[in-house]
């Protein structure tokens, strides 16, 4: 079990790494690196549903545990940033639904849709390797 939580781990920040580094250049129409801080998000949030995928709850509370762990860990990361680093890594500012700038309801619900694919191939395909 503690090699497939670490694989998710990896896996998680892989994907997250991409991702972040993918929709940042497309963009700022330039090569953006993700910083670590940004990306350790995708790699918790593997590990959350790798635990939630073994919980015997409806799915909408997995619904509502995925939207409050991926909004609250962005607010926090965001508001570190700005707080301590004077960096303002996204400015939601001009979003539907924002708060303080930092979270947003569009994308809250891209984490949770990207939680839900994460959630029904990647953690299964994980949890089913023979190792």
């Amino acid at each position: 079990m503690l090699l497939k939580l670490i694989i998710v781990f990896i896996s998680g920040l892989v994907i997250g790494s991409v991702a972040e580094f993918i929709y940042k250049s497309v963009e700022r129409h330039k090569l953006i690196r993700p910083r670590l801080v940004n990306v350790q998000m995708y790699a918790y949030t593997a590990v959350l549903l790798y635990f939630l995928y073994f919980w015997q709850v409806a799915l909408l509370y997995k619904i509502l545990i995925i939207l409050i762990f991926t909004t609250g860990w962005e607010y926090a990361v965001g508001y570190y940033l700005l707080k301590y680093k004077k960096l303002r890594d996204w400015d939601y500012s001009g979003y539907w639904l924002n708060y303080k700038s930092l979270v947003c309801f569009k994308f809250s619900l891209l984490w949770l849709l990207m939680s839900l694919l994460t959630y029904y191939t990647l953690i299964p395909f994980i949890i089913n390797l023979n190792i």
